[in-house]
């Protein structure tokens, strides 16, 4: 049995002719079966996909909504407790290992509060939606299932904090710095002189040309 297997998936085969043959069944799409579930992994991945595709959308769109809020409160009211408890917030999003964030969020929020799902994309009941898009939340909203988009949200909201977490410290870190670079130059302070009011300037002006660095950073996430 085991050496049926060992030449089912050419394990038998030295060492670099294995790795060639590999490669080039990489670059023929070929990614083999996979050995515990005996399925091709291209089926696997396939899907994984729509469910990756999903939490990579939540996450970004959570960092960035919360991060760039962060930031401009903590500029605005800069040197305040505000101010402070964002920075620290920052720091630690950037220094925490997300795995163990993780596990502190399933123990307590999960477990302990019961508020979030432990595990799993959705209940085992649950009516799922027609697939459109393949992505659950979207194809709820699009099909008029609104229980199941938000059961799905109370599902990925975990995973998508975690995931979120240091992009999130870092926008905020970065949009807290270019406002407040932003605030001191002196169009800011010409228009300030003219009479405009300071949310007008904070918003209109600071915050729009402080966004540039900002959706470099986004981009390079």
């Amino acid at each position: 049995m085991i050496e049926t297997i060992r030449v089912e998936y050419g394990l038998d085969k030295p060492l670099p002719e294995q790795f060639v043959r590999y490669v080039s069944s990489i670059f023929q799409g070929d990614l083999g079966r996979s050995i515990s579930t005996s399925r091709l992994v291209t089926e696997q991945i396939a899907d994984a996909l729509p469910n990756t595709i999903e939490l990579v959308i939540v996450a970004m769109g959570f960092a960035i909504i919360v991060g760039v809020a962060f930031g401009v409160i903590s500029a605005v009211w800069r040197d305040s407790i505000i101010d402070h408890a964002v920075r620290i917030f920052a720091v630690s999003g950037i220094a925490l290992p997300m795995f163990w964030f993780g596990l502190l969020l399933q123990l307590f929020v999960a477990v302990q509060l019961g508020w979030l799902p432990v595990s799993g994309r959705i209940g085992l009941v649950t009516e799922l939606p027609q697939p459109i898009t393949h992505l659950l939340i979207l194809d709820s909203l699009l099909t008029g299932k609104w229980h199941t988009a938000l059961e799905g949200l109370s599902y990925i909201a975990m995973p998508a904090l975690v995931l979120s977490f240091p992009c999130l410290a870092s926008i905020a870190r970065v949009t807290r710095a270019e406002i407040i670079e932003t605030l001191a130059s002196d169009y800011v302070l010409g228009a300030r002189a003219q009479g405009l009011g300071l949310f007008s300037i904070q918003i209109r002006h600071a915050l729009r040309n402080a966004m540039l660095p900002v959706l470099a950073l986004i981009g390079l996430r």
